[in-house]
């Protein structure tokens, strides 16, 4: 039995959806405790262990105490400075979001609502000098 020459290529399937976005960020401000930012399937965590590594508790950052949450998020961090920290998100079109949470002492309380920061544009941003790297010569 011979085999016959192949067939022509098909056409080209159709995209298929987009898997859902997951990420994670953590900062230990001190060291009595840790803080997280987790992102699930899109929806917003935020952690916070008494003690680094010990038993994480969460709170959901989409309910209605965080209003405006916006849609298709795909990215995550979490910042801290003294007694406030801030989640930022990214969505899938490039806007970013932020919340606020009070962390002094051992409040972990998020009850702000999401704000639209300003979305960064190709070519608006900032660039410095190039860096000069290796030692100066001299003559």
């Amino acid at each position: 039995m011979t085999q016959g020459a192949t067939g022509a290529t098909g056409a080209t399937g159709a995209t298929g959806a987009t898997g859902p976005c997951t990420a994670i960020d953590g900062i230990e401000p001190s060291a009595t405790e840790d803080f997280t930012a987790v992102l699930i399937n899109g929806k917003a965590y935020a952690g916070r262990q008494s003690t680094p590594g010990g038993t994480i508790v969460w709170t959901d950052l989409t309910n209605s105490d965080n209003p405006n949450y916006p849609v298709h998020v795909c990215g995550i961090s979490i910042t801290e400075q003294d007694k406030d920290a801030w989640i930022k998100v990214v969505t899938t079109d490039g806007t970013v979001w932020q919340t606020h949470g009070d962390v002094n002492g051992m409040n972990f309380i998020w009850a702000e609502g999401w704000t639209q920061l300003a979305t960064p544009v190709p070519g608006s941003l900032r660039s410095g000098a190039p860096r000069r790297t290796g030692a100066a010569r001299t003559s």
